[in-house]
């Protein structure tokens, strides 16, 4: 027998701040998960490639 329990806010958007221009551009997302009766567990998956930061960084060199 499994018994999950899913935290609230899942997942979670993890985000930062440009150094350049201060614009808020996501990362990555984290997702937690409680699981177990007697022997509680937790599972953490985090998803994503921080492509979007790199992109974003990208174009600022690109107009110099």
């Amino acid at each position: 027998m499994r018994v999950t329990k899913e935290l609230e806010e899942n997942p979670k958007q993890i985000s930062a701040a440009c150094p350049l221009c201060g614009m808020i551009v996501p990362i990555f997302s984290v997702e937690t998960e409680q699981y177990g009766l007697m022997k509680r567990r937790t599972m953490v998956t985090i998803d994503g490639d921080a492509t979007d930061w790199v992109s974003h960084i990208w174009t600022h060199s690109a107009v110099r």
